[in-house]
């Protein structure tokens, strides 16, 4: 095995085995080899540059959490990053349009209610929720994650997440509709 990681000489597979054991040297070399295909990837997915290189830091987050879990191929491990980094720009579009949403709608609120009532209103509705809702929504509609990496984060099952997501979105819904906010299933 070579000394040197960034020279390329060495496997996928000899480097994840060295990462494994938490060498951040041959992880760096795992990164810089396979970093610019995961952002071309990406980018060809989510059309912004910014937001693509989002993707690949959580891509590679991933990777480095789950390096226990991974195997490198026969094709080393490339597959398993573009196989990520698409479900992870999935979920980036999916964040991004989310948020796009929300900020129409309180543009709209705030043209007609004004944003300090708008914001006020969802505050409200997030006070409203349990701890554990709170923590789920935070999680899963703000900061984009999956259900399984929220079942992760907060050390619960994936059912559990999908419950508890499901009745904090009813909740909030029902207490933005009483202060007269619009909010469609999807949305919310």
């Amino acid at each position: 095995m070579s000394n040197d990681v960034h020279a390329g000489l060495d496997s996928d597979a000899e480097l994840w085995t060295r990462v494994r054991a938490g060498d951040m040297a041959a992880f760096r070399a795992v990164h810089d080899r396979h970093a610019p295909r995961v952002y071309r990837h990406c980018y060809a997915r989510i059309g912004d540059h910014a937001e693509a290189a989002e993707a690949v830091n959580q891509v590679f987050l991933t990777a480095w959490l789950r390096r226990n879990k991974i195997t490198a191929g026969p094709d080393g491990l490339l597959p398993w990053l573009i196989v990520t980094a698409s479900n992870t720009a999935r979920n980036h579009l999916r964040s991004l349009r989310r948020r796009d949403a929300l900020i129409d709608r309180a543009a709209a609120a705030a043209d007609r209610d004004g944003w300090a009532t708008y914001n006020a209103a969802v505050r409200d509705a997030l006070d409203r929720l349990n701890a554990a809702g709170r923590a789920v929504v935070a999680l899963c509609l703000i900061e984009g994650y999956t259900y399984e990496e929220a079942a992760r984060e907060l050390g619960v099952p994936v059912g559990t997440v999908r419950s508890r997501l499901s009745r904090a979105k009813e909740r909030l819904r029902g207490e933005l509709e009483k202060k007269g906010l619009d909010c469609r299933e999807g949305d919310v």
